[in-house]
């Protein structure tokens, strides 16, 4: 069988030499392969050795593996979880440093699945290699249990059959008369036990097995020692015994050595193999004992969660960063996702969450934003750790004893066949897990801290969803909750970059331009007598300094637009397009602006024609009829406005909620 790496064939072929461990089959057992990319695009997601993810949120559906620059491939598997945690093997298989491979694709109703990725590859350099060594001194503490290892004593024991020479001397010290066939029966079961002890001689030299060697190994060693020793004795309280029965000058001392006889067959403890599920499910602990030894596997460098929504509904925080926020622009019905960097290996995540409609406390969370941003910066966000996939496949045997298939390098005696090297109907000896090899599931990664996704339910417009992440479950979404790490805050962001506002304003005049003045005659004296004096002035009104206007902008970001457009209303006179105004916009609180920026504005002067101060006489009456100063012209004014806007946008959705809450729309 082969699989589809890179656009190449890869054979599933055994390797060449025999000691060679196919960590394909090992790995990725019935698995495709990741499929690659052509087209030299940029990737979504980076993954390194260390666990830390880069994200490119406008790069194409694809990731690559920073190796470090190694040639050598890494190995792979790709796993697609569901929301309610059903796992799914997507790919799996070797992957070069550098080269782009596909994500799967996902629709509306699979972008809630997220990406487990697992980089497995040998150590590289003196701090995997002492990671390694960590995590395997931290795993046999686990694995290497009393039970397993007096189950591999017991084992010695059973394929010695010591319970035989227990047997026989029973039968032989109640004898009534000496009796050599018995006595031969005793020698002969003394004998077969030594010929199987004797098989361990080469993988348990001299007094003590090296320090580097597997514990497992260093206690088959002990239980080797002891029963040579207590095989030694019965063969010398068995000689005794037998020259007391032929000797009748050590008539006196049968009954003393009968005793000694029985007393040191009594001390070798008959041995057992234990059957079915218990065989197996110790047989699987050995594997993983193996996997964890074996200098030719692939162990779990680091692992990372990816989400499948697209890039610009993904956010990112930093594990233990506090307050964050971050806006992201709502797709209807479409979930997001927290990319989170920095979670310490082994901690179960707690996750609480609600929905707040309502305007945000701006000056906060901006200033929690920047913190957030400021760490994410200083490249707080990297590792992982977490589960392994499970494989097997046969080791073949190292420095095999004759007789006794038995590996110095994956020790075990439970998991062979019989001791006298059998073969099955195939010419292959028997054995029942065949020294497997299993990867581990509960052994860490070598990065300490990996990223984990969270996915999360869709966010409408004028909405915010606040994550709160603990180190513990359950997590209550509540800042007094002392277990949360994370509060991070997702913003609805407004989505288009172009802003239509309505503004309210007023306007200063600048300095030296003359002000906002109206031409007008104003009456002079007294009112009596068939006449009225009036003088043309500049009139001013404080209502003339208010403006209504419509602009048209654009966000230079999430809190800041600028805006250009003209007046609707200046004052309580029209004065439609009388005035323009360039704008500079602060979004405090959804679609609600506070502005401040130039206005030129064109009012209307007086002339020589009739310049300022020139006098009429009007005839008086109940109502005067004053005449419009001759000759205005419009000139442009320059002055400063503040004011309130509101986006138009804004304006359509309060205006629906309120037709929908009134019963009018659904």
């Amino acid at each position: 069988m082969g699989w589809l790496l890179a656009g190449m064939p890869v054979s599933a072929a055994e390797p060449a030499s025999g000691t060679d461990i196919k960590e394909m089959e090992l790995l990725c057992k019935g698995a495709e392969l990741l499929p690659s990319q052509g087209e030299p695009l940029d990737p979504r997601f980076i993954i390194n050795r260390l666990g830390a993810v880069k994200l490119s949120k406008k790069a194409a559906p694809l990731m690559a593996f920073d190796l470090g620059g190694n040639e050598v491939s890494a190995w792979v598997q790709v796993e697609r979880v569901t929301p309610k945690g059903v796992r799914h093997l997507f790919a799996c298989g070797s992957v070069d440093h550098g080269v782009r491979y596909r994500l799967p694709e996902a629709d509306a109703a699979t972008e809630k699945d997220r990406l487990v990725v697992r980089l497995f590859d040998r150590p590289r350099g003196a701090a995997e290699q002492a990671r390694l060594r960590s995590i395997r001194e931290e795993r046999e503490k686990v694995l290497l249990t009393p039970e397993l290892i007096e189950r591999e004593q017991a084992a010695l024991r059973k394929w010695a059959d010591v319970g035989a020479i227990t047997e026989a001397v029973g039968k032989f010290v109640v004898s009534p008369k000496p009796n050599d066939t018995l006595e031969k029966s005793v020698e002969k079961a003394i004998a077969d036990a030594r010929s199987v002890v004797d098989l361990l001689e080469t993988a348990c030299p001299g007094g003590s097995v090296s320090t580097s060697e597997p514990g497992l190994l260093k206690k088959i060693c002990e239980e080797k020692r002891s029963l040579q020793g207590m095989l030694g004795a019965v063969s010398e309280a068995l000689g005794r015994y037998s020259d007391a029965l032929k000797n009748d000058a050590l008539k006196d001392r049968r009954q003393e050595f009968r005793d000694a006889l029985r007393v040191a067959a009594g001390g070798l403890k008959p041995g057992a193999l234990p059957e079915g599920d218990a065989r197996e499910a110790h047989c699987t602990q050995i594997a993983m004992l193996n996997w964890l030894r074996s200098e030719k596997a692939s162990h779990l460098v680091a692992q990372v969660e990816l989400p499948l929504v697209d890039g610009e509904r993904i956010a990112e925080a930093a594990y233990g960063g506090g307050d964050s926020r971050q806006d992201l622009s709502p797709v209807k019905d479409r979930p997001l996702a927290v990319l989170l960097h920095d979670v310490t290996s082994g901690v179960e995540l707690g996750v609480g969450a609600h929905q707040v409609i309502s305007g945000r406390n701006e000056p906060v969370e901006a200033l929690a934003g920047f913190f957030s941003v400021a760490v994410r910066m200083l490249g707080v966000a990297k590792f992982a750790a977490a589960e392994q996939p499970a494989g097997a496949k046969v080791l073949p045997p190292q420095a095999t004893s004759r007789g006794l298939d038995f590996s110095v390098e994956a020790p075990t005696l439970v998991c062979l066949g019989n001791p006298h090297n059998e073969t099955a109907s195939d010419g292959t000896p028997e054995r029942v897990a065949k020294a497997t090899l299993k990867v581990d599931t509960g052994a860490p990664s070598f990065a300490r801290v990996g990223t984990r996704t969270l996915v999360v339910e869709p966010l409408e417009k004028g909405t915010r969803r606040e994550i709160y992440v603990c180190d513990a479950q359950p997590c209550e979404p509540s800042k007094d909750n002392a277990k949360v790490r994370n509060r991070v805050v997702l913003d609805a962001d407004q989505g288009s970059s172009f802003a239509l506002l309505v503004e309210v304003a007023g306007t200063a005049a600048m300095e030296g331009q003359g002000g906002f003045t109206t031409p007008r005659y104003m009456p002079l004296g007294s009112s009596a007598g068939p006449q009225r004096v009036y003088e043309l002035r500049g009139d001013y009104r404080t209502q003339d300094l208010a403006s209504i206007s419509v602009l048209f902008g654009r966000r230079m970001s999430r809190k800041w637009t600028l805006a250009l457009g003209p007046s609707l209303l200046v004052g309580t006179s029209g004065g439609t397009f009388s005035q323009v105004g360039l704008r500079l916009g602060y979004e405090f609180s959804r679609g609600v602006f506070a502005t401040t920026g130039p206005s030129l504005r064109f009012v209307q002067t007086a002339t020589k024609e009739a310049p300022l101060g020139s006098r009429i006489a009007v005839a008086n009456g109940d109502e005067p009829k004053v005449p419009a100063p001759p000759g205005l012209e419009s000139q442009p004014r320059w002055g400063w406005s503040l004011g309130l806007a509101v986006d138009a946008s804004a304006l359509a959705d309060a205006g629906k909620s309120l037709l929908k809450s009134v019963g009018v729309t659904e």
